[in-house]
């Protein structure tokens, strides 16, 4: 589970504790209130975020802001509780007073905007805390600088396999204008951009002045970049070529090694490509 998805359900896990407390003064014992609690709120941001890694994967096709997704992904994951909610009500009740399909109705305007307007205001604090307490983490000191392996180390073969851009040297691209997304990035974390890390809908940002969390989605950002600054050795990381050291290879696992100490995962599809820009 990625650190995003991690923060989010500890806030749902503690909205329950804190709603399981004051729901128990009510007559009802402690123990039983508290489990209601953390099952109605835990089970909604679970399915929330399951709805959310399933539709991400057919982004083009959904609308283009953030937030409308996110309201999105909650509407569908009410949708998808309303009915275990009902089961929850049905177990610590004695019956139904009505029929199951007006009980589910019911049971869906009560819970589907309290979970929508949950999963949005939980949303809202994970990004100001990404672009406060996060952008303050500081990364390497190290300045980026120099190429990996020149392309006159490489074999025929791999020169075939690497993408042209990529073989460019990154000098020529050093007067590109600012991507739109470093707007973002407050101030003191601005400078030379090391690699990019998609984080759910969030995207974290690394320079040699720091690390933030923006808003943002990894592929766009990639598409505001010169093609040949950069490689991209998994679908949730871009890197910039000048802060690669080395790529190590361990069976049909990879890694690129930054200047910084990090390690960057290289997917199976993109190892031949990284071997042939930093051969071992």
């Amino acid at each position: 589970m990625g650190k995003e998805k991690t923060i989010l359900v500890v806030m749902a896990a503690f909205l329950g504790l804190l709603f399981g407390l004051i729901a128990g003064d009510d007559g009802a014992p402690l123990w039983l209130s508290l489990l209601q609690w953390q099952l109605q709120t835990l089970i909604p941001i679970l399915l929330i975020l399951a709805v959310q890694i399933a539709l991400e994967r057919h982004r083009r096709k959904l609308p283009s802001s953030h937030w409308l997704r996110l309201t999105l992904y909650g509407l569908l994951g009410a949708i998808l509780f309303s009915p275990i909610a009902l089961a929850i009500d049905l177990w610590l009740q004695e019956g139904l007073a009505q029929s199951l399909g007006g009980a589910w109705l019911e049971e869906l305007l009560a819970v589907g905007p309290p979970v929508v307007v949950a999963w949005l205001g939980m949303n809202a604090l994970l990004r100001l805390a990404g672009t406060s307490a996060l952008a303050s983490v500081p990364e390497s000191d190290a300045e980026p600088a120099g190429l990996g392996k020149p392309p006159s180390t490489l074999l025929a073969s791999e020169l075939e396999s690497a993408p042209k851009a990529a073989l460019e040297p990154e000098s020529e691209l050093e007067n590109e204008p600012e991507p739109e997304f470093m707007q973002r990035v407050p101030a003191a974390q601005r400078g030379c951009l090391r690699y990019l890390k998609a984080e759910l809908h969030y995207l974290q940002v690394v320079t040699d002045r720091g690390s933030s969390l923006i808003l943002f989605n990894l592929r766009d950002a990639v598409a505001q970049l010169p093609e040949g600054l950069g490689v991209q050795p998994h679908r949730s990381y871009w890197v910039r070529r000048s802060d690669v050291e080395a790529m190590r290879r361990q069976g049909r696992q990879g890694e690129l090694c930054l200047r910084g100490g990090e390690r960057i995962p290289v997917s199976r599809s993109k190892l031949a490509q990284m071997q042939a820009l930093w051969p071992q």
